[in-house]
């Protein structure tokens, strides 16, 4: 009796693990995919690791048009001209230094930031918040699904 048990114990282990193991393979080749984990940010400084907050379609649309929060999008203002999450503001990583003054009042102001770019393959979003972070901009999210999924929702855009 306590040997069928434990191979019943053992089998059922082991359809988890497969089960957990394909869910996984499963989501890393979704697009975009689920949003398990948060977004780790490449450090800028070896010091800084930080980890951000991650915002869904439903969320930004609830919040676009809210006083209190700040769409930035973090793409190249050629991109953003295409297109853009209405309300956002356009903040390029690859300018931060020349972008940022002009902007960092409404920054300052926004009791939430919500940081995306492309899609969920575009690291600019998170390295974006990284820069905001050491900047002292604490309240931070990333819509990771970007442009792509914004679209794909069919979400209307701003141009």
């Amino acid at each position: 009796m306590k040997i069928v048990r434990k191979k019943n114990l053992l089998e059922i282990g082991l359809i988890l693990l497969a089960s957990v193991i394909f869910g996984l393979g499963r989501n890393y080749f979704l697009e975009p995919p689920l949003l398990l984990f948060k977004v780790r940010v490449r450090a800028i400084k070896p010091e800084l690791q930080v980890q951000f907050g991650e915002a869904d379609a439903d969320l930004v649309r609830q919040m676009v048009g809210d006083p209190g929060v700040l769409l930035v999008d973090a793409r190249l203002p050629e991109l953003f001209s295409r297109g853009y999450i209405p309300g956002a503001v356009n903040l390029p990583v690859a300018r931060f230094a020349a972008a940022l003054p002009p902007l960092s009042p409404r920054l300052r102001s926004a009791r939430l930031v919500i940081v995306y770019c492309g899609g969920p393959k575009c690291p600019d979003a998170a390295d974006l918040a990284g820069k905001l972070y050491e900047k002292g901009f604490k309240d931070l999210l990333i819509y990771r699904g970007g442009m792509r999924d914004w679209a794909r929702r069919g979400n209307a855009f701003a141009r």
